[in-house]
């Protein structure tokens, strides 16, 4: 499985993204969709595959959703999400330390 891929950030929306196919023409996505994206700039065209990792996201349900619905939307994490990782990487800390 594998997909070239277009990546572009929400100028509107702090770390918000949308995924799709490369060469897709944006005006054919949903308007509500892109109404809600707002302005945005191409970041980067990369292929997605089993290989490829990606920062926040399973390249398997970007995959997925690209052929499935024509895009897929990256939302911002939520604050909470961010303190729980946080708080998970101080523990992790805290417990190599004590074995020391």
């Amino acid at each position: 499985m594998e997909i070239n891929c277009s990546i572009f950030k929400s100028l509107r929306h702090h770390e918000m993204y949308l995924y799709t196919q490369a060469g897709v023409n944006l005006e054919t996505l949903p308007t509500e969709l892109m109404e809600r994206f707002g302005r945005y700039e191409h970041v980067m065209d990369l292929t997605l595959n089993e290989q490829r990792k990606l920062a926040r996201e399973n390249v398997f349900d970007v995959i997925e959703s690209i052929e499935k619905h024509g895009f897929y939307l990256q939302i911002p994490p939520k604050l909470s999400d961010c303190v729980a990782r946080t708080i998970e990487r101080i523990e992790i800390a805290e417990n190599a330390l004590s074995e020391e």
